[in-house]
């Protein structure tokens, strides 16, 4: 009797470990393992819609080179000094021509009830960063951890289904895929989504759709310049009717890099780095749509990268007077100083006009003087 009590025992707290090393495991990016499609090539595009967004990701390709442009469009309340307020019986009327009812002398003092405010759209456009570009080659393979199959409409509402209020489309070609986006799951937050062609039901990672709820956080390429900086052997700086050309001397050795004038290829040149890690860490906080003119800009500075002979790309950096509208009703305090100006680039890797840091772009023009004529 104890023998089999101890065997039983044994049995027991095996299965027991083993269920914990298999909860507890990391994971093996094996466990997607239940393909739902398998698009030919890439995508093109992904459309994700809900109440409040619609994302829009679109793959072009320009000069042999793949990049991707999004358009993400929210719908939001406008703030309350922004809505025009109720109007009165006596203005609706006075403006229709009509004669006010008098009672005892005095005017009608009613009005009319506030409308409900509706959501306006306000859309960004901007480049997307290379993590997009994995995602989008990741959605082609779209593979799920569990399939549910077809399931019963009180499960579907359950599931968070039912509603249809986010959809996600995956295009390649002319061939769209559709797909219902329903509730998370408990714990890991796994995410349900539905295949609207056949009904089926699947469970998948939530990496596959966070980024997109969120893109104009998670996919914005914030590097104006696309360019890998141990690839660059010189840049041309002109600016102010000057031009100055300097060197990156052992580019592929982190402790032993070093900047020089053309003229002086060995001489190490503190100020050159300094301010070239300036330049290279411009960053981008805003995007222009590509179809949006700017205007009153001046133009403070262009930067040319080479490889050897070849041209890596280019970037222009502008100034112009800061065209941010405020409330007229702000007290003096709080206007903004005159004279205030924001700053904008222009390059062949963000293919549209975009603002940087101003904190940065200052330290960069006010330094520029001096790398013109060291």
């Amino acid at each position: 009797m104890k023998h089999s009590v101890l065997i039983h025992f044994l049995i027991l707290l095996g299965s027991l470990v083993g269920a914990y090393l298999v909860w507890t495991r990391e994971p093996t990016g094996l466990e997607d393992e239940i393909p739902i499609f398998n698009m030919r090539g890439s995508l093109d595009k992904i459309l994700f819609s809900a109440d409040d967004r619609r994302v829009e990701i679109h793959k072009h390709k320009e000069n042999g080179e793949s990049y991707v442009w999004l358009e993400v469009t929210t719908y939001e309340v406008p703030p309350k000094d922004k809505v025009p307020p109720a109007a009165s019986v006596k203005d609706s009327k006075e403006k229709a021509g009509e004669s006010l009812p008098v009672d005892k002398g005095k005017e009608a003092k009613a009005t009319i009830s506030e409308p409900t405010p509706k959501k306006v759209p306000k859309t960004k456009q901007f480049l997307g960063n290379k993590e997009v570009l994995d995602l989008m080659e990741q959605l082609s393979k779209l593979s799920a951890v569990r399939s549910l199959g077809l399931v019963a409409s009180d499960k579907l509402k359950e599931y968070g289904l039912s509603d249809k209020k986010k959809v996600l489309t995956l295009v390649s070609g002319a061939t769209p895929r559709v797909f219902i986006i329903g509730s998370t799951t408990y714990g890991n937050m796994d995410t349900y989504l539905q295949d609207k062609a056949d009904g089926r039901v699947y469970v998948v990672r939530p990496k596959y759709l966070e980024g997109i709820q969120y893109a104009e956080y998670r996919f914005m390429e914030r590097d104006p310049f696309g360019i890998d900086p141990t690839e660059i052997d010189r840049i041309t700086v002109t600016a102010e009717g000057k031009s100055k050309s300097i060197l990156q001397q052992n580019k592929r050795d982190p402790a032993a890099i070093f900047w020089a004038d053309e003229n002086s290829p060995t001489k190490k040149n503190e100020l050159y780095k300094t301010w070239t890690n300036n330049l290279l860490r411009l960053r981008v906080s805003e995007y222009f749509a590509r179809e949006e003119k700017s205007s009153g800009e001046k133009q403070r500075l262009k930067v040319e990268f080479f490889r050897g002979e070849k041209s890596l790309g280019s970037v222009t950096l502008f100034e112009r007077a800061n065209q941010a509208t405020l409330p007229l009703a702000l007290p003096n305090d709080k206007q903004p100083p005159a004279g205030t100006v924001e700053y904008l680039v222009f390059s062949t890797h963000t293919r549209s006009n975009a603002k940087v840091v101003n904190t940065l772009a200052e330290e960069i023009l006010r330094d520029l003087p001096a790398i013109l004529t060291k």
